[in-house]
């Protein structure tokens, strides 16, 4: 991971990225990976949320706002934050804030509501407090997992 992250930020620089990709190649090589394997490629760690169908009051345009790695929503100049791409206008950000508050809210309602499952046979369980399957006695999951 140190090298594929070093190396990613190394290539930025146009002017070393030929020296820089045969470091990686090398490096890789010293780890046993391949260079064109899956285990070489960087993958970028920040976390993104994707706010979908966001539509602009002015000119109805309608487009996905990725809200933590889109630099023109958070980028230095608070005068171009929050600009439609298409006609340069504000986005209305309560819109936005009510539909993220929705979004949890369905999220939320979504998680207390589900069902345990049977691992095996995938039926709903009808105990409350039961742990395993009352047909097959396979551990039960939840529909939704916690990491999501």
């Amino acid at each position: 991971e140190f090298v594929k992250a070093v190396t990613f930020v190394m290539q930025l620089d146009p002017m070393v990225k030929n020296e820089v990709s045969s470091l990686k190649k090398m490096l890789l090589a010293q780890l046993k990976v391949r260079e064109f394997s899956e285990d070489s490629v960087f993958v970028d760690p920040c976390l993104s949320y994707v706010l979908r169908d966001v539509i602009c009051n002015h000119c109805s345009t309608c487009r996905d706002l990725d809200l933590l790695r889109n630099a023109s929503l958070t980028g230095e100049d608070e005068s171009r934050r929050w600009l439609c791409e298409h006609c340069f206008n504000k986005i209305d950000l309560e819109e936005v804030e009510n539909r993220l508050i929705e979004e949890l809210e369905r999220l939320t309602i979504s998680y207390q509501l589900q069902d345990f499952r049977c691992r095996k046979s995938h039926l709903i369980s009808r105990r409350l407090c039961s742990t395993v399957s009352e047909n097959s006695s396979a551990p039960l999951q939840m529909d939704f997992d916690r990491k999501d």
